[in-house]
């Protein structure tokens, strides 16, 4: 707090008024507030659910409007109906991170980093496990032709170096027939099929190039060298 000790005004009192008056800013907006305030985006921000645990990976089905989150924190995967309304979908998985919805069924892929599996949620809510020999699975993605995409560290049957190669799987529809289409990642992220046999997905870099900030977005395509998208 300001005191002046004589009368008249000190030199220092207009700085220390702005200070106090900054101070009581800080103090008196809410923090929700100033939250939004930091948003910066080209279209307007409608928060759709809070109170969220460690949220990563999201999917949506385009033929109801269901948003579902996971819910990495506490193990769950939660659904946002179209009316706003959160619902536990699922449980009992320990840190659920990728989701993909399949419209090929109307289910819902999810991996368990923790747990090195790949789940499929069917339509009634059952959960039925695909694979269970994968090395910290990341993310996960469904082509339209039900191809399944998903990064890891290793597994499927491929054994690589521990933590030092990351990879990029391919499944056929029924889970099966695991192909290792690009290895030697580092931290190996989000992917998405891009268009044909084309396949793009993030990672830091590969192994054998040198340390850098940022991350690079790579596409795969069969037949063709790794190309880079952004870096």
């Amino acid at each position: 707090m300001c005191r002046m000790h004589h009368s008249g005004l000190p030199r220092w009192w207009l700085g220390c008024m702005l200070a106090s008056a900054l101070l009581w800013l800080l103090v008196a907006i809410p923090p929700s507030v100033l939250a939004r305030e930091s948003i910066h985006a080209s279209a307007p921000v409608e928060i759709l659910a809070t109170h969220l645990h460690e949220p990563t990976g999201l999917a949506i089905n385009r033929n109801t409007g269901d948003v579902y989150i996971a819910e990495t924190g506490k193990g769950l995967i939660l659904r946002l109906d179209p009316q706003g309304a959160v619902h536990i979908h699922a449980t009992g998985f320990k840190r659920p991170r990728g989701l993909a919805w399949d419209s090929g069924d109307d289910s819902l892929l999810v991996v368990d980093e923790r747990a090195g599996t790949l789940s499929r949620i069917a339509s009634n809510g059952a959960v039925i496990r695909l694979r269970d020999d994968l090395e910290k699975p990341h993310w996960v993605a469904v082509a339209e032709n039900r191809t399944i995409y998903l990064t890891a560290e290793e597994g499927a049957g491929f054994k690589l170096r521990s933590h030092e190669e990351g990879v990029l799987l391919k499944l056929d529809s029924n889970e099966l027939n695991p192909q290792v289409l690009v290895k030697a990642l580092k931290r190996p992220g989000g992917v998405r099929p891009f268009h044909e046999d084309s396949v793009r997905f993030l990672a830091d870099r590969l192994r054998n190039e040198p340390e850098r900030d940022g991350g690079t977005v790579f596409e795969f395509t069969p037949g063709e060298p790794l190309d880079v998208v952004i870096r």
